[in-house]
């Protein structure tokens, strides 16, 4: 107050005497500085501090001794009361044109307002002599202090004073069996009349809802106003703008729905255009034609409002189903709104485990399926090499990992961070290459038509081999099972990675200590369909018709890839005939040795016979005699002369007759003649 005792003229000689501190602390107790304690001592008031300094002045209440006979007694008052004959008194905007809050009815007379205060009086007022900013819809419900004098049944306003504030919040949550609310981290009791505030400490509160018509809804007990609750706007309403406590909420519930405009016509609007929408159509959300939305139509007063666009997800995995969640892509849902208009079984009956879906959701409430694929799809699966990091990609935090895919190490996204090394996942990827994994031993990992088992060796001693049995059949644990030429066989060892795809009839070591998780076509009849087979730690057997051979020409050096370092030969292919180079894990293959190529394409330090050896001793256009054998020559029969210097010649069969050659036959049919120059020649 001191820079108010500057403002009123005492200078600077009249200050060294001494402030009037009994005056300035009098006016302080009146409020005379109400709005204006941020203001320092030194700064000059402009005039707007000057006209609050004034208001304060006028409505600041004192005290007026009333002696009736031989009893004294006070009553407070103002000076605007006492000597200009205006009222002041604190009020409610209860009615606007449009809307009236319980209790009162709509205003008829246009630009008119009705304040209800606190003994329960009306007062039909213009709202342009108010003086209050915006709208009067802004208004309803809101406290206010109205200065006015009355005339007989004229009533002139001199003016709305807001000594509070409003803030609209879209959450709330309910307390144990609604024993209370929770709004902005207030608790409140809904109430339909207030208490005397010395015979409750609850934070009560009076609430009032939009409906369908002008009149809002009072909402009567916590029971009611948490049916509200989802998709709700909840505008607080505070007397006294420094308090914590609101006492007053306005609720408006959106529904859920899809815009559609055609022709100038609004669905959501009962058909009826923008100009037929005489109590406003309100699209600040930026809604257009085929944009799912929140929006609140009141038919009554052919208003529109569009809260909230809401953005369909990208498809994603259904991971996790049950009668009230789902886990799309790592995110939990639940079912519908009630209040939004969305029934939650409608929702959970378009769903289905496995499906890959696109889903709208307000606030992890899903109010619409849409994009949903067939739930069968062909499965993908993956190991995780790692576990995960966080990492923040384009305002979203995933989950990197380093994963085995089709026996190559690389780096993925994904939406969860409790993946689990060394552990087989099912994958989906959305099409920004984020993927969403499912763990083995969730129920979800299978389809419609699969099964899976595992094989546990982690307790034992010995090596469990997987053999052929005379049938071409595999048997492993209680079920019995064929591979085919999408069948996908992963083992692991020493930290490398071996692939097969297709037909395998060889056999399948499951180390001790290892496990191996397999996924099966669940066929009818006794034998399965392998689809994928991962084995921890084992090998793939190298005794299979189809497997590959390479002669050992020399060591061409060593790469760095996937985290492990390989060396890098030359080699003769025993299949094609051609010179090529090959990758090992081994450091020191022998040149001039047969080796098996793994699964993977790499060369494994077993050695293999994998020629035969013999004369040409005749010839024809179609067959060979080698030894004492004929065999047929077709046109992908590969003659040639592995050279000295590492390379290939093609050469006849008619150029190789009475010498001494290799070849490689399946049956009676040969695959490969060579001849191998010796450095002499």
């Amino acid at each position: 107050m001191t820079m108010v005792v500057r403002a009123l003229g005492y200078g600077s000689a009249a200050m060294d005497k001494g402030y009037p501190w009994t005056y300035i602390n009098t006016a302080i107790r009146l409020g005379l500085d109400k709005g204006l304690e941020d203001v320092r001592y030194t700064d000059e008031l402009t005039r707007g501090q000057i006209a609050a300094l004034l208001y304060n002045a006028l409505t600041a209440e004192y005290l007026i001794p009333v002696t009736t006979g031989p009893i004294t007694f006070t009553r407070t008052s103002t000076i605007i009361e006492e000597v200009y004959g205006y009222t002041i008194s604190e009020c409610v905007l209860s009615a606007t044109n449009d809307y009236a809050i319980a209790g009162s009815s709509p205003v008829v007379k246009n630009g008119y307002v009705a304040f209800t205060d606190e003994e329960g009086n009306v007062l039909t007022v213009s709202f342009a002599q108010t003086g209050l900013a915006g709208t009067p819809n802004q208004w309803l419900g809101h406290g206010v202090k109205l200065v006015y004098k009355k005339y007989d049944s004229t009533i002139t306003v001199l003016g709305a004073f807001d000594g509070g504030k409003s803030e609209t919040v879209t959450t709330a949550t309910m307390g144990k069996d609604n024993a209370y609310v929770t709004i902005d981290g207030v608790n409140y009791k809904i109430v339909e009349t207030l208490s005397d505030a010395l015979n409750t400490n609850a934070n009560e509160l009076l609430v009032y809802a939009f409906g369908e018509d002008e009149t809002l809804t009072q909402i009567k007990n916590n029971d009611e106003f948490a049916a509200l609750l989802g998709t709700s706007a909840i505008t607080l309403h505070f007397d006294d703008r420094n308090s914590e406590t609101a006492d007053r909420a306005i609720v408006t519930t959106y529904k859920f729905g899809k815009l559609s405009i055609e022709d100038g016509k609004i669905n959501l609007a009962d058909g009826k255009t923008e100009a037929e929408l005489t109590g406003g159509f309100n699209n600040a959300a930026g809604a257009v034609h085929g944009n799912y939305v929140l929006f609140y139509y009141n038919p009554e007063v052919k208003a529109l409002t569009i809260a909230e666009v809401l953005t369909p997800t990208e498809l994603a995995f259904v991971t996790e189903l049950t009668s009230s969640y789902a886990i799309i892509g790592g995110t939990k849902y639940t079912f519908g709104c009630e209040s939004a208009g969305v029934q939650a079984s409608a929702v959970a009956s378009k769903f289905e485990a496995g499906a890959v879906v696109s889903v709208v959701a307000k606030d992890g409430m899903i109010l619409e399926v849409i994009g949903a694929t067939a739930p069968t799809i062909e499965s993908t699966y993956l190991v995780a090499v790692t576990g995960t990091v966080p990492v923040y990609v384009d305002g979203h935090v995933y989950y990197a990992l380093t994963a085995n895919i089709d026996g190559s190490n690389v780096s993925i996204l994904n939406t969860r961070s409790d993946i689990v090394a060394d552990t087989v996942y099912r994958y989906v990827k959305n099409g920004a290459g984020i993927y969403t994994l499912i763990e083995y031993s969730s129920e979800n990992f299978t389809q419609s038509g699969e099964k899976k088992e595992l094989l546990d060796n982690s307790e034992s001693d010995s090596n469990v081999v997987l053999k052929v049995n005379n049938n071409g059949s595999y048997r492993m644990g209680n079920t019995r099972f064929l591979t085919d030429t999408k069948t996908v066989i992963v083992v692991r060892n020493a930290g490398t990675f071996s692939v097969k795809t297709g037909k395998f009839t060889s056999e399948i070591t499951v180390n001790a200590g290892a496990k191996a998780y397999a996924v099966f076509k669940d066929e009818v009849g006794n034998v399965e369909t392998l689809k994928f087979l991962y084995v921890t730690d084992g090998s793939l057997g190298e005794v299979d018709a189809s497997t590959t051979y390479v002669r050992v020409l020399g060591k061409v050096g060593a790469v760095y890839e996937n985290n492990t370092v390989y060396t890098v030969y030359s080699v003769f292919n025993l299949k094609t005939g051609k010179v090529e180079t090959r990758k090992s894990v081994e450091t020191e293959l022998e040149v001039g040795k047969d080796y098996a190529v793994g699964a993977n394409d790499l060369i494994l330090g077993i050695e293999g016979e994998a020629t035969s050896t013999g004369k040409v001793r005749g010839y024809t256009a179609e067959t060979v005699t080698i030894g004492n054998k004929v065999y047929t020559m077709t046109s992908d029969s590969v003659v040639v002369q592995l050279n000295a210097d590492g390379t290939v010649t093609n050469v006849t069969v008619a150029s190789l007759h009475n010498q001494e050659v290799e070849f490689v036959a399946t049956g009676n049919t040969i695959n490969l003649i060579f001849v191998t120059e010796t450095d002499a020649e």
